[in-house]
């Protein structure tokens, strides 16, 4: 818009410039035709004198300035002495000065539309500050429902996890696209606060929006650290399962070979075949143990039988897969107890978000 409006400028000085010339040239062709016309009546004049007259005199041309004046003593003049009156040129100043005044004039145009384009962009922009942080407060109260939801749902007894829903929005990616210089010209130009205040307000808008960031970012790399950790222990606690089965199996085989018949209703086995029935086949099919279930449930009874046999060398390797088991299982309760921990920070430090984001936006408005 503004090249165009300067190049419009330019073509009119230039047009008005040879406008001007092309008049004056004109002017001056129609000067000399009639300068040439009153010449050649004068020679003509003065031909017919020569030819009248019986004896030539000298001839004597004066030139006056058009509005000078000059007394003449008639008497003294020679019938063959021409006056010639001829018009000066008057300066036209204008022509000169025009095209300074239009570039001056353009320049300042220039200027003010400058002025007005940049003052109505720094009033959108401001205004795209002030939507997106308003925008804000409604993830910010769905995160903290979302977490509490979860909270809720992941129990002691329920060793599924439940999906927690982590909002993008909180990321702030929309804050990246919008400029910081516009967001301090706008608090000076349009809330009229000092460069001081301004700078101010800009770093606190800065250190709010770094800190929902930082919650974001946390929230979402403490739930895959969470959800990694996990499978870890579940995977090692269905390796050890598998590994303690196979034993028990060895120690069932042992036991046949000493008493040579069925050790099922044998004192030391019956027991161990019992837990194995109850707790370990119905699940056999689907896989879904719950490790919490397992562990009191199983493992820990297991336990039980075991230790007064702890000195049976065919024991032993039963007895390192049910630690081992139990190791597995503490491990997975550390981390949903990390997770929690982490979880309830996090919703805490969102809440003072939300705490402090209207202060924010009464700044911007």
């Amino acid at each position: 818009m503004k090249r165009k409006f300067t190049f419009l400028i330019l073509i009119l000085i230039f047009s008005k410039i040879y406008s001007q010339d092309s008049i004056n040239q004109e002017a001056n062709k129609l000067n000399n035709k009639s300068d040439e016309k009153n010449i050649i009546g004068i020679e003509k004049a003065d031909s017919l004198t020569d030819s009248i007259s019986p004896q030539k005199t000298n001839e004597y041309d004066l030139i006056i300035p058009k509005g000078d004046s000059i007394h003449l003593d008639t008497e003294s003049i020679n019938k063959n002495f021409t006056i010639l009156f001829k018009e000066t040129k008057s300066v036209d100043y204008f022509k000169y000065i025009f095209p300074f005044l239009t570039l001056i004039l353009g320049i300042v145009i220039n200027q003010l539309i400058d002025y007005f384009s940049n003052k109505k962009k720094i009033r959108k922009e401001g205004l795209r500050w002030v939507i997106e942080l308003e925008n804000l407060n409604k993830p910010i109260d769905s995160q903290i429902k979302n977490i509490e939801e979860f909270l809720e749902n992941y129990n002691e007894d329920n060793f599924e996890i439940p999906t927690l829903k982590i909002n993008p929005y909180l990321e702030a990616d929309s804050f990246k696209h919008l400029d910081q210089t516009f967001l301090l010209k706008y608090l000076e130009k349009e809330k009229d606060k000092k460069y001081d205040s301004a700078i101010e307000q800009v770093n606190e808008i800065n250190a709010f929006l770094t800190e929902i960031r930082f919650n974001h970012n946390t929230l979402q790399t403490k739930f895959k650290e969470f959800l990694t950790q996990t499978s870890v222990y579940v995977t090692d606690l269905n390796e050890n399962l598998q590994t303690l089965l196979k034993d028990i199996a060895y120690y069932e085989m042992l036991l046949q070979e000493e008493i040579e018949r069925d050790p099922s209703n044998d004192a030391r086995y019956r027991p161990i075949l019992n837990l194995i029935n109850t707790q370990i086949i119905p699940h056999m099919h689907d896989g879904s143990f719950n490790p919490f279930n397992l562990e009191i449930n199983f493992y820990k009874p297991l336990m039980e039988i075991l230790v007064p046999n702890r000195f049976d060398a065919r024991t032993k390797d039963m007895i390192e897969s049910v630690r081992n088991g139990i190791n597995s299982i503490k491990g997975i309760k550390m981390e949903r107890i990390y997770l929690i921990e982490n979880l309830e920070k996090i919703k805490s430090n969102f809440e003072s978000n939300r705490d402090e984001l209207p202060n924010l936006n009464r700044l911007m408005r």
